[in-house]
């Protein structure tokens, strides 16, 4: 049996996406198709319009059939991408003391009812944060994945205010962001990196 479809828009609306239906390692997996677009269904949901996404290696994995065993796709149609940057157009009940129509927000999502690359993505808070008001759209949808696995690596890595800190891929995303967070967030002393032309 086959997997099911993305649900209808209670009020049938569509939206524009970068999709997979069968897994593929080149870009000929990839199509623009017309599909529903996503609703706020819970009171802790927000639906962003979005302005960039980004994308990173999982997205690869995922789109190969790479990550299929361990997290399936929900759906016959996926969206790719797990990056977003846009501004709030709807919110749920239990959001409007956080968020509100018109917020420029970047998320990282994560229970992917949909992917990044479509014209409108659905989100719980803990997932968002407001965008700085110095950095573009383009700019903050870089940061989540990247940020989160550089913070992650740092704090389990036991850095803190006087460390001394390695970190292997300073050029990469994540290891230049790590550096940034090293420095400024957690105050290590010493910041050292390696990079290749």
């Amino acid at each position: 049996m086959g997997k099911p479809s993305i649900p209808d828009h209670a009020d049938g609306e569509t939206m524009k996406a970068v999709c997979f239906t069968s897994f593929g390692k080149t870009t000929d997996t990839l199509s623009v198709k017309t599909i529903p677009k996503p609703s706020v269904d819970s009171p802790d949901e927000v639906l962003i319009k979005v302005h960039a996404c980004a994308l990173n290696p999982i997205d690869k994995l995922r789109m190969s059939g790479d990550l299929s065993l361990v997290n399936p796709e929900a759906y016959d149609t996926s969206v790719l991408g797990y990056d977003v940057a846009g501004e709030v157009v709807q919110v749920g009940e239990e959001v409007s003391k956080e968020y509100s129509v018109g917020d420029e927000v970047y998320v990282r999502l994560a229970g992917m009812k949909y992917g990044a690359m479509a014209e409108y993505v659905v989100c719980t808070t803990p997932e968002m944060a407001k965008k700085p008001k110095n950095i573009s759209f383009a700019e903050a949808a870089s940061i989540p994945l990247v940020g989160l696995t550089a913070f992650q690596a740092l704090r389990t890595g036991g850095v803190k205010e006087g460390s001394k800190v390695f970190i292997p891929g300073g050029a990469g995303g994540v290891g230049s962001i790590a550096i940034q967070i090293a420095k400024k967030m957690l105050k290590a002393s010493h910041v050292t990196t390696t990079a290749s032309p």
